[in-house]
């Protein structure tokens, strides 16, 4: 048992500075090269946008009470194929705000419209999608 702590009294300290050694010093941080910015996203135009909402509005279908007369923001991210991977309310409702059906459902349209039609020359991989009950109403 002595011989054990004696052995590890010796091997502490070299296994501190072998794993302080691996840290690297305050000299590579500032030598290291800054991360590549991110690619600027472009819009979408809205032609497509337009599109997308022609596929996924017949599908929505807010339920009449209690009523929501309210824009509902959604963002959708699509995979190339048009495949929707994400759907995800921005702000989503709390469960008892009056318009928490309607955003719901707004959910439910995207998913149950996928896959969507997308362009083949797109730069933009998501979208934020505006539902108005009001502009459904004639």
């Amino acid at each position: 048992m002595y011989a054990a702590r004696s052995l590890l009294r010796l091997i502490a300290p070299v296994a501190l500075a072998l794993a302080l050694a691996a840290c690297g010093s305050d000299d590579d941080l500032e030598t290291a090269a800054a991360p590549a910015p991110a690619p600027a996203q472009t819009k979408i135009s809205k032609a497509d946008a337009d599109a997308l909402r022609a596929e996924i509005y017949p599908l929505w279908q807010p339920p009449a009470e209690p009523p929501c007369h309210e824009q509902l923001k959604v963002y959708i991210q699509l995979a190339e194929d048009g495949r929707v991977t994400r759907a995800d309310a921005k702000p989503e409702r709390g469960y008892d705000d009056p318009c928490r059906g309607a955003q719901d459902a707004a959910i439910r349209a995207i998913w149950a419209a996928s896959p969507l039609t997308v362009p083949r020359t797109r730069d933009w991989d998501g979208i934020t999608l505006i539902f108005d009950r009001d502009a459904l109403m004639p």
